[in-house]
């Protein structure tokens, strides 16, 4: 158990990075915006995934 445990925070850790890196990112470019917004919408759902399941994982 501990070793999902780990794997777990291990790739949330990298989802919250990405997050930020492309949080930080300013662009004039519409298209570009969109991608930002989208891989935003991504990084948000997977840590809610992730958040779900260690709280799973730390319950049993």
């Amino acid at each position: 158990m501990v070793d999902i445990l780990v794997k777990l925070l291990l790739l949330q850790v990298t989802v919250a990075d990405h997050r930020l890196q492309y949080a930080m990112m300013e662009t004039s470019d519409e298209r570009e915006q969109a991608f930002i917004e989208g891989v935003l919408a991504v990084c948000e759902f997977f840590e809610d995934a992730l958040e779900e399941i260690w709280e799973g994982e730390v319950a049993e």
